[in-house]
């Protein structure tokens, strides 16, 4: 078994028509480093990027009567505030502009506001409140429930809202009035914070690549496929917006089929970013917490693992030893003749741990196939399945799995010359890297992770936030690693199983995804992605 060391590894009439004709994009989240970062995070997402990238941001009084906390200052004039914590469950933060925030401020004295203009506030990431006809209620009235708002816009006007225009039921899927009747009455409105158009004012344009630029990573890769070190299909993306792909060499070299865009490749280690997501999902969900010891959900639990979380898991950091590592032979007997979740999970039970849970950060393939087994338990359903139904299908990715490989997978080699396939069964790497993929798949996931359309903004920060250091001195995320490139801020993870090579690279505050994929070990794809990155950003 070979596999990387490390892979740092292993986003009023005529006004309120043209904001129900157009699309509102959320901010990207950024890595979070801190907790104050993470709420950082959790607050741009509310509005558009091209307004919370320079908003001021607030965090709610760490007392009762206390005065807001503030986070960073902007420099424009919307104030963006961090998760309500009054509010049950996902963050609902909130960014507003400055007729929003005399609003606010007459609201905390008790006051009526002074509406003289059109004001705009945004919820991106939607929002719960007590009651949707009490402004000042705290919670809700005995035998309601909190109201759940989908991701909206907020207005304010001068004389208020026609009620005979406008409905004040919540979920009537149109906007309405909240607080109706009230010196604090506001417009609704709900948007998709998915259907991102080039018609909206605040959409960032994708920044196409210059011709000499694609001349020049074409030259680079067609080198690096002629030495040997690189084979298989390349993409970059911006702003969600695919700029560049192409693809070399033979996907079956004895049949002498090539490589095209939607040939499908195992993704190796690189997919323990899935298993880490899929985690976290199940956390939004309510459906457990990654700070709960994993024996709560695991059939047989040794003494040893008692004080390990799932948090341990992801993070690395659980003590627990990588069976490819502790038991070589055997492991190496299961890429070749199969596993199951069982016979991986022998390997390595009734080893000592390595040290204690939290102490260090070692890389351990067998963490995530304990990870995976929690949720299998937790989700009822099988980890393919949990991933099928859960990540790939609602992100849209119809090439990627993580059952069986289909007929239709590339054949995998250990080394450019190599005219026979190797053999190897990746249900070995259960849980850390047998799930396949192909190049558009990869782009589709760094996307919908990125933006939200998996993980609200509270469980991405978790995801992006450095929980160890890694043996490169970088940042550990759940199966992302967090490092500075060039003076830009990525989120990277890799894969190389034995025959099979994949790579992610997320440039997280200019919106850049570069991911690789191929059907060869390639001991030098972090060299490769680091270069073409370079090749890409130029002088920029």
């Amino acid at each position: 078994m070979s596999k990387y060391s490390e892979m740092p590894l292993l986003v009023g009439g005529l006004l309120l028509a043209l904001i129900l004709l157009s699309a509102c994009q959320p901010v990207q989240v950024p890595a979070a480093v801190s907790e104050v970062d993470a709420k950082i995070a959790v607050a741009m997402s509310a509005a558009p990027v091209e307004i919370a990238k320079d908003a001021t941001i607030l965090d709610w009084p760490t007392e009762e009567g206390g005065d807001m906390v503030l986070l960073r200052e902007g420099t424009n004039d919307w104030t963006c505030f961090t998760d309500w914590p009054v509010t049950p469950g996902a963050p609902d933060p909130a960014c507003y502009d400055l007729e929003w925030g005399a609003w606010n401020e007459a609201f905390a004295k008790g006051e009526t506001p002074q509406i003289k203009s059109v004001g705009i506030g945004y919820m991106l990431a939607g929002g719960v409140d007590p009651s949707n006809t009490d402004p000042l209620a705290m919670e809700p009235a005995p035998g309601e429930d909190w109201v759940v708002t989908p991701p909206h816009i907020m207005l304010i006007a001068p004389g208020g809202f026609d009620p005979a225009l406008f409905a004040t039921e919540p979920h009537a899927g149109q906007p309405y009035i909240m607080f109706k009747d009230t010196p604090y009455e506001h417009l609704m409105v709900p948007v998709d914070r998915d259907a991102v158009t080039a018609s909206h004012p605040l959409a960032l344009a994708p920044t196409p690549i210059a011709e000499e630029t694609v001349a020049n990573i074409n030259a680079y890769l067609d080198d690096e496929f002629d030495k040997g070190r690189f084979t298989g299909a390349a993409l970059i993306a911006r702003d969600g917006e695919i700029l560049w792909s192409n693809v070399w060499g033979l996907a079956d070299r004895q049949q002498g089929t090539p490589n095209t865009l939607d040939t499908v490749f195992l993704a190796g280690e690189l997919g323990t970013q899935f298993t880490g997501a899929a985690a976290l999902l199940l956390e939004q969900q309510g459906k457990l917490s990654l700070q709960d010891s994993i024996c709560q959900y695991l059939d047989v639990c040794p003494d040893t693992w008692q004080a390990i979380t799932l948090h341990h898991l992801l993070s690395h950091t659980s003590g627990i030893p990588d069976y490819f590592d502790a038991r070589p032979m055997e492991a190496h007997e299961l890429t070749v003749k199969g596993a199951t979740p069982e016979s991986v999970v022998a390997l390595f039970r009734d080893l000592p741990l390595e040290f204690e849970p939290g102490a260090q950060r070692v890389w351990s393939h067998s963490g995530f196939t304990l990870a995976a087994l929690v949720i299998e338990h937790v989700a009822g359903q099988s980890y393919a399945d949990y991933m099928q139904q859960q990540l790939f299908e609602p992100l849209g990715m119809t090439h990627s799995g993580c059952d069986t490989p289909p007929a239709a997978l590339a054949p995998g080699y250990y080394w450019d010359t190599a005219k026979t396939p190797a053999t190897y069964d990746p249900s070995s790497l259960f849980g850390s890297g047998n799930c396949y993929t192909t190049v558009g798949d990869l782009y589709r996931w760094n996307e919908g992770l990125h933006t939200g359309d998996l993980l609200n903004a509270g469980e991405l920060a978790k995801m992006l936030t450095s929980h160890a250091i890694t043996a490169y001195n970088e940042g550990a995320g759940y199966g992302i690693v967090l490092r500075d490139f060039n003076g830009r801020r990525l989120a990277s993870n890799a894969g190389g199983p034995d025959d099979y090579s994949s790579i992610s690279y997320r440039f997280l505050d200019d919106n850049v995804t570069f991911v690789a994929i191929g059907n060869q070990w390639m001991e030098y794809i972090f060299d490769i992605a680091d270069q073409v990155s370079t090749i890409y950003f130029g002088d920029e």
